[in-house]
């Protein structure tokens, strides 16, 4: 099989025209070098410009002479080279990781300063293996078992991966059979990595117990990992679709309509709450699709509560209002909120969703100076409180986060269920309370 007519030629198809050149990532092992070979191929019969990046880890002596027969080869076949040194003895943390993000950054870079418009990599489907089963082995979630992918952005750049359903070996033979050089680097097979662990020991044992190769299942389970993923995302669109912002966070709210599946609500969850484990991830949608009432959970900087089929995501928690009670003044605070007397508009703003908003706004009595604003905490008919908060379907996780105004322990106006008096209604003033926004 000629892997330029059968994969790369289809996938290149694909991307074209090409606006801008191309930057091909070569380390000079096999994968890159039939990548740009291929590229050079290519060339001969389509418009195409393209350079080449290559890092260098400095991991082995030899490195440094291999970067070099690469700038020779990039001059003459005429295309520019990039040549990038890595001390790896400058990085922290996991080494795998931080030269994959290094590589990454400097190709980004490479492609703002020069032009380039898409970077092309030489991953092959033994890769995608390697990929898939760690991640099946770290627990990820099923949709996110679905590795690389033939075409990703990072920062507006496209990244190709051409080789994503080719097996190394016939890359090998399909560069021997052209008497085309490549390296080989030992360090591929160093097993104090992890990569390298499962490419050259965890891989091999599990294809050999099992009796035959399981590279090719788990590149194909990857591949339906990211179908489900597209599906998922399409599928749960229609609920983020209610997302409402306001200054304190969003609020979805599901309570006439939610999902109905476990697993849709899990992905409902995991798309509003990245960083959630597992377990936080599906005990909330078992809260959500149930009804629960008051469940909080905290990921990632973020604090998702849900409340009768309701959720508010917020990145800062909120404080509730200290126990308090004064007298209504023309103008004053209560926690963090501040108030002001005025003559009445036919503005109407209360009710939960409006203190989310900051901004609430409702008659008084003319006689304002016998009103008391104060934390719902401080009201003596709390029964009374409850009710009200019950039919208007207050979450519960906000009952102390706005004030109530009383006249002698009677409630006039609890501004988080939108309940009034009635001879407030008609009232020639209105308070005006706007939260100060951390």
């Amino acid at each position: 099989m000629n892997l330029y007519t059968s994969h790369f030629l289809p996938f290149l198809k694909r991307c074209t025209p090409f606006n801008a050149p191309v930057l091909i990532a070569c380390s000079g092992g096999p994968d890159s070098m039939a990548l740009l070979r291929m590229m050079v191929e290519y060339r001969k019969t389509h418009s195409v410009r393209f350079g080449v990046a290559h890092v260098d880890h400095r991991w082995r002596k030899e490195s440094a002479d291999e970067a070099e027969t690469l700038r020779a080869l990039c001059r003459e076949i005429d295309v520019p080279f990039h040549l990038k040194e890595i001390d790896p003895e400058a990085m922290q943390g996991n080494l795998e990781e931080a030269c994959r993000h290094f590589r990454q950054t400097y190709f980004l870079q490479l492609c703002f300063d020069h032009g380039y418009g898409s970077v092309m990599l030489g991953h092959h489907l033994d890769d995608q293996a390697e990929t898939v089963l760690k991640r099946v082995f770290e627990g990820a979630k099923l949709e996110k078992c679905g590795g690389m992918q033939e075409i990703s952005v990072y920062e507006t750049i496209p990244f190709w991966r051409p080789f994503l359903q080719v097996r190394k070996q016939k890359l090998i033979a399909w560069l021997n059979l052209r008497n085309f050089p490549y390296f080989i680097d030992p360090t591929n097979n160093d097993s104090s990595f992890l990569r390298s662990k499962i490419r050259g020991n965890i891989l091999p044992e599990i294809s050999r117990y099992f009796g035959k190769e399981v590279s090719p299942g788990l590149a194909f389970l990857g591949r339906e990992a990211h179908a489900l993923k597209e599906f998922m995302g399409s599928h749960i669109y229609k609920w983020l679709a209610l997302k409402e912002k306001t200054p304190w966070g969003t609020v979805l709210d599901l309570s006439c309509q939610n999902p109905s599946h476990l697993f849709e609500a899990r992905c409902l969850i995991s798309e509003l709450l990245p960083q959630a484990s597992r377990e936080i991830a599906y005990s909330a949608a078992e809260n959500l699709i149930g009804g629960a009432a008051n469940k909080c959970y905290h990921a990632g900087g973020k604090t998702l509560y849900i409340d009768r089929k309701r959720m508010f995501l917020t990145e800062r928690l909120h404080a509730d209002l200290p126990h308090q009670e004064t007298s209504l003044k023309k103008c004053g605070s209560i926690g963090s909120w501040n108030y002001r007397i005025q003559s009445a508009s036919n503005k109407r703003l209360s009710g939960w969703k409006q203190v989310l908003y900051g901004v609430l706004q409702w008659p008084v009595g003319g006689n304002f100076e016998k009103l008391r604003i104060g934390s719902p905490a401080t009201v003596h008919c709390q029964d009374e409180l409850n009710r009200m908060r019950r039919q208007a379907r207050v979450p519960v996780f906000m009952k102390n986060w706005a004030p109530v105004i009383t006249r002698e322990n009677e409630i006039v106006q609890d501004f988080l269920s939108g309940k009034v008096e009635q001879q407030a209604a008609d009232a020639p003033l209105e308070v005006v309370l706007t939260k100060a926004m951390d």
